[in-house]
């Protein structure tokens, strides 16, 4: 839910990486030693913060909250840098859905889905992804 906090305005995000062997109070642990898959989340997570730095500081932003009849909703910040548009959206919830998302002022062309092999069209200005739960999708408007 990383993404989540940074949708709704979070400008850093801390992980707590080790912790005290209560056997051996003088052995400490690191994250990566506990648990190796937690361990390379966060770093995948920390290198695509990494390369969305600019646009997460310095673009302008617009926060969206869609709920749907179904209890699903999805969460997503618009960023524009330039002329460039950033999607940041998640499916905070345990049901799977679909979310719409207007481009005003883009009546066509095709979405980049960072850390994704696909794209996705836009048609009558906006697109549409499907998010199964928790989901997150980034995507990229030239």
């Amino acid at each position: 839910m990383s993404w989540l906090s940074i949708i709704h305005g979070a400008r850093g995000i801390g992980y707590f990486c080790w912790r005290t062997n209560y056997q051996d109070p003088k052995k400490v642990q690191t994250i990566a030693e506990i648990s190796p898959d937690l361990w390379r989340e966060i770093s995948r997570f920390a290198k695509e913060i990494q390369a969305l730095t600019p646009v997460l500081t310095r673009g302008q932003d617009r926060l969206t909250v869609a709920t749907h009849d179904d209890g699903s909703r999805v969460d997503w910040l618009l960023k524009t840098l330039g002329d460039e548009i950033y999607i940041f959206a998640c499916n905070p919830t345990p049901v799977p859905t679909t979310a719409a998302f207007p481009l005003p002022g883009v009546s066509r062309g095709r979405v980049q889905v960072l850390h994704e092999d696909r794209t996705l069209p836009i048609s009558a200005a906006s697109f549409s992804d499907r998010f199964d739960p928790y989901a997150v999708h980034l995507y990229h408007i030239r």
